[in-house]
C-alpha cells in the first residue's frame, strides 16, 4: 500500500463484532489480487482472536462488489502465458471463501447495490446474508465467455439455493433483485436501504451473544453435513478450469 492511501480493506472492532469492509470503491470493490490479499490477512487475524464472535463482510461506496478484476485477469493472463499468474490469483479467490465459510466466528454479509460474480461468491461464502431492497445479484460469466468457477461459488450456491436456481443464474446470467434473491433462499433478510446498517448491526449484536463453544461446533457439524454428498473437492480444479475459459477464444 502507498503510504497516504487508505487500507484496500477497512478493519473495525466494536467489542465482540469485527467489521470488514471491501475499501476500493473508485472500482466498484472489484477483487483484485491487492484487495484479496489484505482479505485473507484479516480473515486469518480475525479467526485468531478469542474474542471476536461475528464477522461483518460489506463494501465501500455505491456496491458490495462489481466481481474479479477483469482486466487485471487478462493482464496477468497475457504477461505469463503459462497461466501460472491467473491460477494463481484463481486459488487466492479460493482460500478466501473458504476462509470465510470456516471462519470460527459467524459471518455476516452485508449487501448493497450490485453484488456480481466473485462478489457473489464473497457473500455466498459467509454464514448469513442480509440486502437492502435496492440490491441486485448476477453471475455474467458465461455471457464473457469464461466459466462461472471463481471461489468455489458453483458448490457454494447449490448447497444454499439448489441445483435449478443456480443453472438459472449461471446459464442465463440475469441480474436479480433481493426479493427474488431471498425468494431463492439466497438471503436470510431484505431491508430497505436506509435501514440496512441498522439491521446489520442489530443481528451482530445478537449473533455476538452465542456461546463461542456451540457456535464452534455448529459450524463445524454443518460444514460435514454440506460435504456428506461429494464425492471429492472438485473446486481444487477450479483455477486450471477458469485460466482454460479465459484463454480460449
Amino acid at each position: 500500500m502507498t503510504a497516504g492511501h487508505p487500507p484496500v480493506i477497512g478493519v473495525c472492532r466494536e467489542g465482540p463484532v469485527a467489521y470488514l469492509t471491501l475499501n476500493q470503491p473508485e472500482s466498484g470493490n472489484a477483487l483484485n489480487f491487492l484487495l484479496l490479499h489484505a482479505l485473507a490477512g484479516a480473515l486469518r487475524e480475525l479467526n485468531g482472536e478469542a474474542d471476536v464472535r461475528v464477522i461483518v463482510l460489506s463494501g465501500a461506496g455505491e456496491c458490495f462488489s462489481v466481481g474479479a478484476d477483469v482486466h487485471e485477469l487478462h493482464r496477468l493472463a497475457a504477461a505469463d502465458p503459462s497461466g501460472r499468474a491467473v491460477r494463481e490469483a484463481v486459488d487466492l479467490g479460493r482460500e478466501v471463501c473458504q476462509a470465510l465459510a470456516a471462519a470460527k466466528p459467524i459471518t455476516l454479509a452485508r449487501l448493497h447495490g450490485k453484488v456480481v460474480g466473485a462478489g457473489l461468491a464473497l457473500a455466498v461464502h459467509c454464514d448469513l446474508r442480509v440486502a437492502s431492497a435496492d440490491t441486485h445479484f448476477r453471475l455474467p460469466e458465461l455471457s464473457l465467455g469464461v466459466p462461472p468457477l471463481w471461489g468455489g461459488a458453483g458448490p457454494r450456491l447449490v448447497a444454499e439455493i439448489g441445483a435449478s436456481r443456480t443453472r438459472e443464474l449461471v446459464f442465463l446470467g440475469d441480474a436479480i433483485d433481493a426479493r427474488t434473491a431471498y425468494t431463492y433462499g439466497l438471503l436470510n433478510g431484505v431491508t430497505s436501504p436506509h435501514t440496512l446498517e441498522q439491521t446489520v448491526d442489530r443481528w451482530a449484536q445478537r449473533l455476538s451473544r452465542r456461546k463461542e463453544a456451540a457456535v464452534r461446533l455448529t459450524k463445524t457439524a454443518l460444514r460435514a453435513a454440506e460435504a456428506a454428498t461429494r464425492q471429492g473437492d472438485l473446486t481444487l480444479t477450479e483455477s486450471d478450469l477458469f485460466y482454460y475459459g479465459l484463454s480460449v477464444k
